[in-house]
This record gives C-alpha cells, sequence and structure tokens, in this order.
C-alpha cells in the first residue's frame, strides 16, 4: 500500500473543485536561524499530483534543500505573471522571512512542517 502524503493531501484539497492553479514553491534552507530561501520556481498544480514528481523537479534544480514552501494561487498564471509574482515573493522573503507562516511548507518527505519550525 502506498502511503498518501501530506502534500497530497493538501494538493488534493487545493484541487478540489477541478480547477489547476499554480503555485509557487521556495526552496528552502534550514540553518541556525531557521528557514532561509534557496531558490523558487512556480508549477501548475493539476489532476492528482504525486510528490514524487515535485521532488524529480526540485532536483533540477541541482541545489541542497530542507524544505519547500508551495504559496498557492487561485488560479493558473501565466508565465510572465507567474514570474512578476515569484521575483516579489523571494524579496518580500528576503526582507521578511516570517512569511513563511502563510505558505505550505514539506520536509523532503513530503510531511507537513509544523507552523511553530517557521518563526
Amino acid at each position: 500500500m502506498i502511503e498518501v502524503t501530506d502534500f497530497e493531501t493538501w494538493a488534493a484539497l487545493m484541487l478540489a473543485g477541478g480547477a489547476a492553479l499554480t503555485a509557487h514553491a521556495v526552496l528552502l534552507a534550514e540553518g541556525d536561524a531557521g528557514f532561509q530561501p534557496v531558490c523558487g520556481t512556480w508549477v501548475e498544480l493539476s489532476g492528482e499530483p504525486e510528490w514524487g514528481e515535485m521532488v524529480i523537479l526540485f532536483a533540477g534544480a541541482g541545489l541542497r534543500w530542507d524544505a519547500v514552501a508551495f504559496f498557492p494561487a487561485e488560479r493558473v498564471l501565466d508565465n510572465p505573471v507567474a514570474l512578476r509574482r515569484m521575483q516579489a515573493l523571494e524579496a518580500d522573503l528576503d526582507r521578511e522571512p516570517r512569511l513563511l507562516g502563510a505558505a505550505e511548507v514539506f520536509w523532503p518527505d513530503g510531511k507537513r512542517v509544523s507552523p511553530d519550525r517557521l518563526g
């Protein structure tokens, strides 16, 4: 029996209405001062996203990451809009890391990071 990850449960709830959406994903490194953004991208979530697919996507960054934060939009965004929002989100996170509290954050195994770990 395949275990459903917290990510897959969250994604199913987000997509329950059947519509796809764009989510900004920020890879995070954990250090003494908490989580710090490493890099970000955006993904279109639709159907039944699998955690394994996300891990493969993030491996393409070629960077070590300890967690990933998802900031979902309400709909699918075209690439120029998604890029502008990604750039703004990265700048905002650099200034105010506590914004991670507004995200859904998952460990590399797909389990949810406890909100108290996010500052």
